[in-house]
């Protein structure tokens, strides 16, 4: 049996960090949040900086976790960014890619 093409499969990742996920448009599908020793949460942005467009806010209470799945998916324009408010918080993402970013969308390097 054939292996799926890679540019079919979802993308899962834990983010532990405040920071860029994926650079691009793409379809969002889940996300979890586990308070791991304390109250923690969450905001999930459609964009490059988390400066605007936040699609998600999470709140999980200590030792407890809190998902959210969507059947069709959330279009995001412009990427993912998550903001992560302890350290005690790990958020689970799975995502499409819709195609490779234009270069010219990429951050600069310093």
């Amino acid at each position: 049996m054939p292996l799926e093409d890679p540019k079919d499969l979802s993308i899962i990742t834990l983010v532990t960090v405040t920071g860029l996920v994926h650079i691009g448009p793409c379809i969002f599908h889940a996300c979890l949040l586990a308070a791991d020793g304390g109250n923690t949460d969450a905001q999930i942005f459609d964009s490059i900086t988390g400066n605007a467009n936040e699609r998600f806010h999470l709140e999980a209470l200590s030792g407890t976790t809190f998902g959210w799945r969507s059947t069709d998916g959330v279009f995001f324009h412009q990427g993912i960014y998550v903001v992560v408010e302890s350290s005690e918080a790990h958020v689970m993402l799975e995502y499409h890619p819709l195609h490779p970013p234009h270069p010219a969308s990429l951050p600069k390097e310093a």
